[in-house]
């Protein structure tokens, strides 16, 4: 059949063609298939010479969408943005509990943001809002600032929900430096996934967070503490390795910690993340792009066994605030599409409030446009695990920032990735 059909098809748009030590990598970033041909195969391939494959050879390379028919391929993409955006059952909300924190990172966004808490009647419009969407599966992130410097009111909100009958469950982002004194409520925050940031370990983390209402000698193993209460009460745990130049080497020596102190269960998760800023923040000054070394190391401390842990992932959406089934609620009641804008109205970020429901179309327009944001993303082969990239980052100019960050590594990573498989099989065999 395919034989029949060869003149119709063509390599994909999206095909990545890799060649390192003498291996003939090709990966496609629509269906995330990943496999090694010798050079004649590689060769005709790239080159579109597709009468050399035989009917099997051709049947697998379309199953894994090396070659199709599409006529335009990127028409494919788009498509599945609508079916992702219009066939979504689930509600999410992320909740400001606050926006006090406990530790005072000099990265951190909401620098010089107003320390507010949520009022009463913010509490219950949030709870209005949830009950109008009951039909949909309820997911609601706990934010802040801290989000456990006000447990208070995610008591309240999540008894509310239980004795409407409300089905929920509920995630976090925390530093984590709480979680150990409220471990007993998690089961009624029906708490599923959290998390936490480190930097570094003991008094590079310390340093860091520089904590406040706190005399704790080593902040850093309290949080430790707090991680594996956590994986105990059933909890998933993800943690974000926050790097750029000038801690990328401590923060190697934390993975190394990690696989020490807690291991690699199946609810414990960690990957990185080079903080918001230029692209000269995760690049070495000879060139080399800091993700390639911290990710390499995760894959040999075991904490990547698979493309989505190395962050290579089918992405129908570039991130949850580009759904029309998401909101964020921050202290003031207000609604935005995205937790990094905070409540001032020069930004985009706001759309509504939680009284009036949306109030300005057009911001709420601006979110849900599916166009990407720069002429370059349209031919990238990278743009199906991309989408365009953070929509935060290219609206404060930060070009190459909005891009996938590990795009210029990208080869080397999916080379140590099939090299660490193969050998992992290799092992199994024996």
């Amino acid at each position: 059949m395919f034989k029949e059909k060869v003149n119709n098809l063509k390599p994909s748009g999206y095909n990545r063609y890799i060649t390192k030590n003498e291996c003939n990598l090709v990966f496609n970033s629509c269906s995330l298939s990943l496999i090694r041909l010798d050079d004649d195969k590689f060769s005709l391939l790239r080159n579109g010479k597709l009468c050399s494959f035989d009917e099997t050879e051709l049947q697998k390379l379309y199953e894994m969408n090396f070659i199709n028919s599409y006529a335009d391929e990127s028409a494919s993409i788009v498509e599945q943005h609508f079916t992702a955006e219009h066939k979504n059952n689930n509600f999410r909300l992320t909740v400001f509990t606050t926006t006090h924190c406990n530790a005072r990172c000099s990265y951190c966004f909401q620098n010089g943001t107003k320390r507010i808490n949520p009022t009463k009647d913010i509490e219950s419009d949030i709870i209005k809002l949830l009950l109008k969407n009951k039909d949909k599966k309820i997911h609601i992130k706990w934010f802040g600032g801290e989000p456990l410097l006000n447990v208070d009111m995610i008591d309240r909100i999540s008894n509310q929900l239980a004795h409407l009958g409300v089905d929920f469950s509920s995630s976090m982002i925390s530093n984590g430096y709480l979680a150990n004194k409220y471990i007993d409520k998690i089961a009624n925050w029906k708490l599923k996934r959290i998390q936490i940031t480190l930097d570094g370990i003991n008094d590079k983390y310390n340093s860091i967070k520089n904590y406040v209402f706190t005399n704790d000698a080593n902040p850093f193993q309290t949080v430790i503490l707090g991680i594996k209460k956590l994986l105990e009460a059933g909890v998933s745990v993800s943690i974000r390795l926050n790097f750029d130049k000038s801690n990328y080497t401590d923060i190697i020596e934390c993975i190394d910690y990690l696989k020490q102190e807690i291991g690699t269960p199946k609810t414990f998760s960690v990957y990185c993340h080079n903080i918001f800023g230029p692209e000269r923040n995760y690049h070495l000054e000879d060139g080399t792009n800091i993700y390639l070394i911290i990710m390499k190391k995760l894959m040999e401390c075991g904490y990547i066994n698979n493309l989505f842990q190395l962050g290579v992932r089918f992405r129908p959406l570039p991130c949850s605030a580009y759904s029309p089934y998401f909101y964020v609620v921050d202290a003031q009641g207000k609604l935005l599409k995205c937790e990094h804008y905070i409540s001032d109205d020069s930004y985009a970020g706001i759309v509504g409030d939680l009284k009036n429901g949306i109030t300005n179309q057009k911001n709420l327009d601006f979110w849900l446009d599916r166009e990407y944001p720069y002429d370059k993303c349209k031919t990238c082969d990278v743009l199906p695990i991309c989408q365009g990239g953070c929509r935060f980052e290219s609206l404060g100019g930060l070009e190459n920032g909005a891009c996938l960050p590990y795009r210029d590594c990208l080869d080397d990573l999916l080379f140590e990735y099939y090299m660490q498989k193969s050998l992992k099989n290799m092992g199994n065999k024996n």
